[in-house]
């Protein structure tokens, strides 16, 4: 996983009405339904997540499913994650850019 970067996941859960997804520090990702409903499947999760650019490259991530009394199961799942320098990049709006935005968005919507 690339720090800065989003994976997704694709885990079961059981009994499938507990909360589940996956935990990266103190951010919680829910993870959805993607298996059959009324089947074998029906435990299949998915959970789309991240690990910001914030965040510490030793962030724990977590899979977690919580049922309704609060108890918690847990279990890491990554233990790769690389560096990736953010690419930066500057814009430049001058005074005739943002002249022309103003009066195209207030021709559009008068106040």
């Amino acid at each position: 996983m690339n720090h800065g970067g989003t994976e997704f996941v694709v885990y079961r859960a059981t009994p499938t009405d507990v909360a589940s997804g996956v935990r990266v520090g103190d951010v919680e990702y829910p993870g959805f339904p993607v298996g059959n409903a009324g089947s074998d499947q029906a435990a299949v999760r998915g959970a789309f997540f991240a690990l910001l650019y914030d965040q510490a490259l030793r962030t724990k991530i977590l899979a977690f499913a919580r049922d309704e009394a609060g108890n918690e199961a847990t279990a890491a799942f990554i233990d790769n994650v690389f560096e990736k320098p953010q690419k930066k990049s500057r814009i430049e709006l001058d005074d005739k850019f943002i002249g022309a935005w103003y009066r195209k968005s207030s021709s559009t919507h008068p106040s």
